[in-house]
């Protein structure tokens, strides 16, 4: 299922798309967290964090380009330490799935599908990834990189002219800084990369590893700069108030 190797643009274009779709659901934690339009600095602090995270996993996957994480683990740690880190993974990656499977069949139904059931809706999510899964990760990077073209770029374009004519001073003022708020905020921009979870295992199906390592640092910045787009925004359109307001700030 996993022997054919993927591109570093199909693997950053599957990182970006997993990232997006929880940074729109985290977008409405973070307006609320912070008493001011500054929780954009949540997310640059949290990139800080996810790039000190990157580096060593860089250097590394650089050192054993054919491992995921749990492999290398059982190179250097007992085989206990190393069913706890995959059992940890597991659970988180079971847990953040099912939150926002939820979440996004929710969206779905309010703005799509309206009278379908959310379990309908679930049913058929499952099914569409059962099937991508069982085809093997080539098709799952695929399926993400023609999405990022055909949809989340023409997203993010039209969104943009959509705040053409918004109030630009509603990400004023930045000062005096809400620091608690801002630091309250930073757990949930983290999330927001959501991606990492998955370099941590995709990378070593990569068939250019020195472009694909170069890729991972660039994923960061590039996840980061839609995510802090995606906050000024809300931030346009709605203003403060009436984005802690709206539910689904972005897709709304």
């Amino acid at each position: 299922m996993f022997t054919t190797k993927i591109t570093a643009y199909q693997n950053t274009s599957m990182l970006i798309l997993s990232s997006f779709i929880y940074q729109i659901m985290l977008l409405p934690v973070l307006v609320t967290c912070t008493d001011g339009p500054t929780a954009w600095v949540s997310i640059v602090v949290a990139l800080g964090i996810a790039l000190l995270f990157t580096k060593p996993i860089i250097r590394l996957q650089a050192n054993h380009p054919d491992k995921t994480l749990l492999d290398i683990c059982a190179d250097y740690m007992p085989k206990f330490m190393v069913k706890i880190i995959g059992t940890f993974y597991i659970s988180f990656f079971i847990i953040a799935s099912s939150i926002l499977l939820k979440d996004f069949s929710e969206q779905i139904n309010m703005f799509m599908l309206f009278r379908t059931p959310n379990n309908v809706i679930i049913l058929i999510i499952l099914l569409t990834s059962s099937y991508a899964t069982q085809k093997g990760i080539h098709t799952i990077a695929q399926i993400a990189h023609i999405t990022v073209i055909i949809a989340l770029i023409p997203l993010l374009i039209v969104t943009i002219f959509s705040t053409l004519y918004s109030d630009f001073s509603n990400i004023l003022p930045i000062f005096p800084l809400d620091f608690k708020g801002v630091l309250m905020g930073v757990p949930y921009a983290l999330v927001g990369f959501f991606g990492l979870t998955i370099l941590l295992f995709s990378n070593p199906y990569v068939k250019e590893q020195k472009k694909n390592l170069n890729e991972n640092r660039k994923f960061l910045i590039t996840s980061s700069l839609i995510y802090i787009l995606c906050f000024f925004l809300i931030m346009f359109k709605y203003g403060e108030g009436e984005a802690k307001r709206v539910l689904w700030t972005f897709v709304t």
